[in-house]
């Protein structure tokens, strides 16, 4: 499949570029200097320098700091209104800083066969950090007491569904105790949600970004703004699928990332999966990645 850019392609790479590395300086897209130009160079072609400018162009990058903000906007708002009807909206952190036990457990959304390094962990700790909550409150998910009330999943970003459906499955928290299940991730993708209600109607779901079939990065909304209208996304997503299989990236997730939802968004603290593999995926040591896994 061959792409057929625009006359102007090299300028365009060009400027895209040196914007991303000014970004960089400047610590507004912490991404090390080296990396950025380690990635960048796996770009040849014009075909394929343009494909990369259109990926820098549409990345979601949410560094610590606005993370940080996600978070605090779900807990001193709707999480707050929900856990605590008519109190005001530092009610819920306040609680959560105090060292007394109470029947609220924030929890994060793993699997016993997940390593160490799994997000999950991460971000609570981050949840802990941002709000400054007591360590008291949180828990893992297999030692969560049969008499809390209120159940927090903390994670930061709900793709799929499917990670957190098997996540439900595996600890049986319907089984196990009788509370009101939220789960909240600083974003979520609208398939992901659907997913989660569908097969779990009682567990509520709050976020502080949402993402809809436009974010996938070969929707005819992201490229009919990319190329003017003169790339239709069936022939980017074609190009694509070639380009990935002749790099290697080609991980057990699919080479459009979990879900298929070909997203293009990161995290200061990690990459999710549901992002293109060519941010993020560097198992096959040929490919040097943008992002952080």
């Amino acid at each position: 499949m061959v792409l057929i850019v625009p006359e102007d392609t090299l300028q365009i790479a060009q400027s895209v570029h040196e914007r991303a590395r000014q970004l960089s300086a400047l610590n507004l897209l912490p991404i090390p200097s080296i990396r950025l130009e380690g990635w960048w160079k796996q770009f040849v072609t014009l075909e394929e320098r343009y494909f990369a400018s259109g990926v820098l162009k549409q990345l979601i990058f949410r560094t610590d700091p606005q993370f940080d903000s996600s978070i605090a906007s779900i807990f001193y708002g709707e999480l707050n209104r929900t856990c605590f009807p008519g109190e005001h909206d530092g009610h819920l952190v306040s609680i959560l800083k105090q060292r007394n036990p109470c029947d609220i457990c924030l929890v994060p959304v793993i699997r016993d066969s997940d390593p160490p390094t799994k997000s999950g962990p991460l971000v609570l700790r981050r949840v802990q950090k941002a709000l400054g909550l007591s360590a008291a409150h949180f828990c893992w998910p297999w030692l969560v007491p049969k008499d809390a009330k209120v159940i927090i999943f903390v994670d930061d970003i709900l793709g799929s569904g499917t990670q957190f459906g098997k996540f439900l499955k595996r600890w049986e928290f319907h089984k196990r105790v009788d509370a009101k299940l939220i789960y909240a991730p600083a974003v979520a993708h609208q398939k992901g949600i659907k997913t989660v209600l569908d097969d779990h109607p009682s567990v509520v779901i709050m976020t502080a970004e949402e993402l809809g079939a436009d974010h996938g990065f070969f929707s005819d909304h992201v490229w009919s703004r990319l190329s003017s209208n003169t790339i239709p996304s069936a022939d980017a997503l074609a190009w694509y699928m070639g380009f990935a299989k002749s790099r290697g990236l080609t991980p057990s997730v699919g080479v459009l990332g979990s879900g298929d939802l070909a997203l293009t968004i990161g995290f200061e603290h990690g990459t999710p999966n549901n992002s293109l593999p060519l941010l993020w995926y560097g198992a096959n040591g040929a490919w040097v990645p943008l992002l952080e896994r």
